[in-house]
C-alpha cells in the first residue's frame, strides 16, 4: 500500500513540475501536419485461387507538411471483397504495406485506406484462373545405348501454353517412366518448356516417358539399344614428320571406324591420346566413318605416338619432331614506281639452309617507311605487319599513302631480311597557288611575274613537266608553261585597258585565279552613264522628286579612271524651283549626282564638267506634274455634235486636269467619267458617257492637249440646254462639274400673226396697232428646243412684253418654252405707214430672229396698210 501511495505522489509531482515548466515558457508548440501522399498496389490484378501463397501488396506514403516521408505512423485498411490486413505503421520511407488475399471471388475489389480523418482508394481486379494446358511432349533421342552410363542420356521436354497458345512459365510438370530413370519434375522456362533428363539402367527395352500437368498427361517412347560392337581398321598421319616449330606445321591424324559387318560407322566419338605434342582430344566420325584431329609440337624434339580410342578398341601411329630447318633467303618483289594512294602487292620468296621452301604457315614480317598495308578489302592494318609463308611465297597489299617520295619495303625472317625501294609519285594536279609579284599595274606599266605552284590531292608537289595552261580577261600572258619541281612562272603585260585583270591557270583538273588591278591614265573625257528619258515629278505630289545622274571618266584609252576627282554639275536649263548637287568626287572612274525636282514641269538640261576642256551635257530629263487637284470640265459647243438619228446627239467632253500648282498632270493619268442628272448623283436615262478614258487621249476630233482627257457624251436632243451634272473619278478622288448640253443644228420658224396690219379699217382710227410674232426652234433632227434665246430686229415697230416668252427686260430677245415656242408682240404707228395715195398705204417690215450664241436665223415680213380717207 505504501508502494503505490509513493508511486502516486511522484507522478502528481511530475505533472505539477510539467505544468510549471510549460507555464514559464511563451512559446507555442504547433503540432506537426501529416497526410496522405498516396496509395499503391503491387499488382492490378490478382487470381481468383482461394490461396494465401498469392497475393497483392497495398501500401499507402504518409508525408509531412514539407513533403518529407513519416514513420511510426498508423494507417487502417478495409476492403469491399477478398480479406486485407487491417492496419499498419509506417516505415522509414512513410510506407504502411498490407496484404491482400482474394476468396476465391470474381470481383473488382475495392480497397479503402484511412489516417486520421483523411481517406485513400484504390482497386485490384480479382481475375479467373487462367486454363495452362499440354502443348506437346518431345525427346532429344529416339534411341540411346543400355551403356548405365549417366554421361550419356536424352532430354525430354513438354511444352505448357495458355489458351492463347502463349508458353507459359513457372508452371511445374511431373515425370515418370517404366523403365530407366527419369527426373521426377521440372518447371517450366520463358519458352513454356519443363525439361527433364532420362538415363538408361542397362536394360534394352522400350521406355514409356509419361509428363503430367494438373489432371492431363502425354507420353512419349525412347528405345533403349544394345551397345555397339566397333574397331579401328586404319590410323595414318599426313605428314608423319613435322618442325618443332610452335605450330606452324602440323600433321591430320585419321582413323577409320567400322562396326563387326565390316560396314563404316558414322557419328562415333573418337578419342585421342599423344605421349608429347598436343593434339585435339575428340573427333567424330563422317559418313565414310573417317575421325580425323590435329597434333603439333609444342616445342618438343622427338617420336610422338598418338593413340586413338573406340569403346575398348585402340589404335595408334608415330610422327616424327625434328629442328626446323633455317631461313637462308627472302627475295622481295615490288613496282619500282606507284602513284599516291594506290595499292600494289609486295611479294616475298623464301628458301631455308636446305635449299627448299618453308613450311607453310611458316611467319614472315613486313615494314614500310612509307604508306601502310592493307587487307583484302583495302582496310589499313598498319606498317608493320606478320603474316605467313604459303608455298614459300608471302604476299601482302601495300596503299602507298598521300605523301610523295621514295619508299622502302622490307620482308624478314630473324636475321634474314630483304629491302626494296619503290618510287610514289605524286598523283595528277588538283590543287594550285597563283602568287603575282605585283597586285597593281598601270595600263601599259612593266610585266609582272606570275609563280604558279601545283599539288596533287594531298599537297604534294606534282612531277616534273605538268602542262599549266594560263588565261587573263585584260592585257596578255604567257598562255602555256610546265612544271619544275611543282613550279612554273609566266609573265603578265596589263596592256591599255585598265580595270581587274582575273588571271586564271588549269593544270589537269587543278584550277585557280587571281587578280591585278589595271589603274588608268589621267582624265581624258567624261561621258554620262545613261541618254535615255528620265522622268520625276513635281515636289511635294507624291511622285519620284529626284533622280541620279552618273557620269563616267575615261582615260585616253577608254578605261575608267581609278583616281578620284571632283566633277562639278550646273543647270543649264530647269523649271523653277529644280537643284543639282554642285559637285561629286568620283570612285573607280564614277561619279554621281541627285537632281531634284521643283514645282514646275518642263525638261532639264545639266551640265557636267572637270575643268573648261572636259565637260559633257545631259538632257532628256523631264519633270512631270502631280497627281490631280482640280479638274475643269469643257463640252462642244454650237453645232459641234454627231448626229446619230433617232433624236440622238454625240458631243465630246473634256476635263483639264491640273496639279496643286495648276500644272497639267501627266499624260496617261486614268480618268472615269461618268453623268448624273443633279449632285445627289440621281441617274438618267436619256444620256450616257464614255467613262474610261486618260490624260493625253484623242478626243471626237481627233486632238490631244496636254492635261486634258476627253471623252464622249451621248444625250437626247430634246434635253438641249439641259445642265447635266458630270463626275471625274482619279485614283481616290472625285471630281464634279455642271456642262449645259449644246445646240446641234438649229432650225427656226418665225410666223407673224396677223401677217398684215390695216390701218384706219375696221373701226381703227389711226390708233396703234400690234402683231404676235409666233417663233419655233427645233434641231436637224426635229427636236423642240427648250430654253433657245431668239434675238428679235425688225425695220418698223417696237417690241412689247410677253408673259413667259420675253428675257428680262429686253423685249426683242425671247426663250421658248418646253415645246420649244416662242412668242414675240411687236406694236406699230401709223407714222410708220406709208401714205394713203391711192388708198391703201403699203409699208413692208422686215423681221429677222437670230438664236443667240448661233449664226442660225429666220426672216419674215408684215405688210402695213393705210387705209385712210
Amino acid at each position: 500500500m505504501k508502494k503505490i501511495l509513493l508511486s502516486l505522489t511522484s507522478l502528481l509531482i511530475l505533472v505539477a513540475m510539467v505544468l510549471v515548466i510549460t507555464s514559464c515558457d511563451d512559446r507555442t508548440t504547433d503540432l506537426p501536419i501529416y497526410s496522405i501522399d498516396g496509395i499503391f498496389v503491387s499488382s492490378e490484378t490478382i487470381y481468383a485461387d482461394n490461396n494465401n501463397e498469392t497475393y497483392a501488396e497495398v501500401s499507402v506514403k504518409i508525408v509531412d507538411d514539407s513533403d518529407i516521408p513519416v514513420e511510426g505512423e498508423v494507417v487502417t485498411f478495409s476492403c469491399n471483397v477478398g480479406n486485407i490486413e487491417g492496419s499498419a505503421t509506417t516505415n522509414s520511407q512513410g510506407l504502411a504495406i498490407v496484404k491482400f488475399y482474394d476468396v476465391g471471388v470474381i470481383e473488382t475489389a475495392n480497397i479503402v485506406a484511412t489516417y486520421n480523418e483523411e481517406s485513400a482508394t484504390t482497386q485490384i481486379e480479382i481475375i479467373a484462373i487462367p486454363i495452362y494446358s499440354i502443348d506437346g511432349i518431345f525427346v532429344s533421342s529416339e534411341t540411346i545405348y543400355a551403356d548405365n552410363n549417366n554421361e550419356t542420356y536424352a532430354e525430354v521436354s513438354v511444352k505448357i501454353v495458355d489458351d492463347s497458345d502463349i508458353p507459359v512459365e513457372g508452371e511445374v510438370v511431373t515425370f515418370s517412366c517404366n523403365v530407366g530413370n527419369i527426373e521426377g519434375s521440372a518447371t517450366t522456362n520463358s519458352q513454356g518448356l519443363a525439361i527433364v533428363k532420362f538415363y538408361d539402367v542397362g536394360v534394352i527395352e522400350t521406355a514409356n516417358i509419361v509428363a503430367t500437368y494438373n489432371e492431363e498427361s502425354a507420353t512419349t517412347q525412347i528405345e533403349i539399344i544394345a551397345i555397339p560392337s566397333y574397331y579401328i581398321d586404319q590410323m595414318i598421319a599426313t605428314p608423319d614428320t613435322i618442325f618443332a616449330d610452335d605450330n606452324i606445321t602440323y600433321s591430320t591424324i585419321s582413323v577409320i571406324v567400322k562396326d563387326n559387318d565390316g560396314f563404316n560407322v558414322a557419328d562415333e566419338q573418337v578419342s585421342f591420346l599423344s605421349d608429347i605434342g598436343n593434339l585435339i582430344t575428340l573427333a567424330t566420325t563422317n559418313e565414310n566413318g573417317i575421325a580425323e584431329t590435329t597434333f603439333w609440337d609444342v616445342g618438343d624434339l622427338g617420336t610422338a605416338t598418338i593413340e586413338a580410342f573406340v569403346g575398348d578398341q585402340s589404335a595408334s601411329v608415330n610422327v616424327e619432331i625434328i629442328e626446323t630447318p633455317a631461313i637462308e633467303s627472302v627475295d622481295l618483289t615490288v613496282v619500282p614506281m606507284i602513284l599516291v594512294n594506290q595499292v600494289t602487292q609486295i611479294r616475298a620468296e623464301c628458301l631455308n639452309n636446305l635449299g627448299e621452301i618453308p613450311s607453310d604457315g611458316t611467319l614472315i614480317n613486313f615494314s614500310t617507311n612509307m604508306g601502310y598495308f592493307v587487307d583484302a578489302e583495302g582496310n589499313a592494318i598498319g606498317t608493320l605487319y606478320q603474316t605467313t609463308i604459303q608455298n614459300g611465297i608471302a604476299t601482302l597489299n601495300m596503299n602507298a599513302g598521300t605523301e610523295s617520295g621514295v619508299c622502302n619495303v622490307s620482308a624478314y625472317i630473324g636475321e634474314v631480311i630483304a629491302t626494296e625501294s619503290i618510287t610514289v609519285l605524286p598523283g595528277n594536279p588538283v590543287n594550285m597557288i597563283l602568287v603575282p609579284s605585283t597586285d597593281t599595274v598601270p595600263v601599259n606599266g612593266e610585266d609582272v611575274l606570275i609563280t604558279a605552284e601545283v599539288f596533287d590531292r594531298y599537297y604534294n608537289h606534282v612531277a616534273d613537266g605538268v602542262d599549266v595552261a594560263f588565261t587573263t580577261t585584260i592585257g596578255s600572258i604567257g598562255e602555256l608553261t610546265y612544271t619544275t619541281g611543282g613550279f612554273t612562272e609566266t609573265t603578265f603585260s596589263p596592256g591599255i585597258s585598265s580595270g581587274i585583270a582575273i588571271i586564271e591557270a588549269v593544270a589537269d583538273s587543278a584550277q585557280t585565279s587571281t587578280a591585278i588591278s589595271v589603274v588608268s591614265d589621267a582624265v581624258h573625257h567624261i561621258e554620262f552613264a545613261s541618254t535615255n528619258l528620265l522622268e520625276m515629278s513635281v515636289q511635294g505630289t507624291g511622285g519620284l522628286e529626284s533622280v541620279d545622274l552618273q557620269v563616267n571618266l575615261f582615260d585616253m584609252n577608254g578605261n575608267f579612271v581609278s583616281e578620284p576627282y571632283t566633277v562639278y554639275f550646273e543647270l543649264v536649263s530647269a523649271p523653277n524651283g529644280t537643284t543639282i548637287s554642285e559637285s561629286a568626287a568620283s570612285v573607280n572612274g564614277i561619279a554621281n549626282v541627285a537632281v531634284n525636282s521643283g514645282i514646275e514641269p518642263g525638261t532639264i538640261i545639266v551640265r557636267a564638267y572637270i575643268d573648261e576642256y572636259i565637260f559633257a551635257t545631259r538632257s532628256q530629263i523631264v519633270i512631270h506634274a502631280g497627281p490631280a487637284a482640280s479638274v475643269d470640265f469643257g463640252i462642244g459647243e454650237f453645232n459641234s455634235g454627231e448626229e446619230f438619228g433617232s433624236g440622238l446627239w454625240r458631243v465630246g467632253v473634256s476635263a483639264l486636269v491640273n496639279d496643286i500648282y495648276g500644272n497639267p498632270v501627266a499624260n496617261g493619268t486614268g480618268v472615269w467619267f461618268s453623268v448624273y442628272g443633279d449632285a445627289g448623283e440621281t441617274e438618267i436615262s436619256w444620256a450616257n458617257i464614255i467613262a474610261q478614258a486618260g490624260v493625253g487621249n484623242v478626243s471626237v476630233d481627233g486632238d490631244s492637249l496636254p492635261g486634258v482627257a476627253f471623252t464622249a457624251l451621248t444625250y437626247d436632243g430634246s434635253h438641249t440646254n439641259d445642265e447635266i451634272y458630270v463626275k471625274a473619278n482619279i485614283g481616290d478622288d472625285d471630281f464634279y462639274g455642271w456642262l449645259a448640253l449644246p445646240l446641234n443644228q438649229p432650225v427656226i420658224d418665225m410666223v407673224p400673226v396677223p401677217a398684215h396690219v390695216d390701218f384706219y379699217l375696221n373701226g381703227n382710227n389711226g390708233q396703234d396697232l400690234t402683231a404676235e410674232i409666233d417663233i419655233v426652234v427645233t434641231d436637224s433632227q426635229g427636236n423642240f428646243i427648250h430654253d433657245a434665246l431668239i434675238q428679235l430686229y425688225g425695220d418698223r415697230g417696237i417690241f412689247q412684253y410677253s408673259a413667259g416668252y420675253t428675257q428680262g427686260s429686253d423685249y426683242h430677245i425671247v426663250k421658248t418654252d418646253a415645246a420649244g415656242y416662242a412668242k414675240a408682240i411687236i406694236e406699230f404707228q401709223v407714222e410708220e405707214v406709208a401714205p394713203a395715195v391711192p388708198p391703201p398705204g403699203q409699208q413692208t417690215v422686215q423681221l429677222n430672229g437670230t438664236i443667240l450664241g448661233t449664226e442660225t436665223m429666220d426672216q419674215t415680213t408684215i405688210i402695213l396698210l393705210n387705209y385712210q380717207q
